[in-house]
């Protein structure tokens, strides 16, 4: 490797240069990749993808659900663990806490709905009602700082194909 960076053009014509360099590459890293299989999981790896399969299970619920009726306490249901672990599992591995993360699932889901729905057929209201939000000044808030624009901007769009993937 350190020959391919200090002289590049060595392998531009060689290829049995390229050849050996890349068998070289395989069998160095099928070298270390032998060596971490022997290593023991120290204990914050072990905590680290307990957290990661605690917060698959809640997403993995959430996103099979409606949504706008979840709540903290139905995560740690599924995941089975208390609302403490729950917190440090979701802030670990999203930087989020499990109820940002609701948060952040609702707006995305009014979001979509705005941008498919046809004119005039639903408000900002009525949709952010929905998903369960109740006082309009703070979802409003709340989705301008996570989208950069305000509902009622994203209502007035035409739908693109891109956006309704989101």
């Amino acid at each position: 490797m350190e020959i391919a960076v200090a002289q590049p053009a060595l392998f531009d014509d060689e290829e049995g240069e390229r050849v050996a360099a890349r068998i070289e590459l395989i069998e160095l890293l099928l070298a270390t990749l032998r060596q971490a299989g022997d290593l023991v999981p120290v204990r914050g790896d072990r905590t680290r993808r307990s957290r990661s399969r605690i917060v698959r299970r809640a997403e993995k619920y959430c996103l099979a659900r409606n949504g706008a009726d979840l709540c903290v306490s139905d995560l740690c249901r599924v995941a089975g663990v208390s609302e403490r672990t729950l917190d440090y599992a979701f802030k670990e591995v999203m930087g989020l806490t499990p109820l940002a993360y609701l948060t952040r699932l609702r707006l995305h889901r009014v979001r979509k709905a705005l941008m498919a729905a046809a004119p005039g057929s639903t408000t900002v209201s009525a949709q952010a009602l929905t998903w369960g939000f109740w006082h309009f000044g703070e979802f409003s808030q709340a989705y301008r700082a996570c989208f950069g624009e305000l509902p009622s901007q994203t209502l007035q769009r035409r739908p693109k194909p891109a956006d309704l993937r989101e």
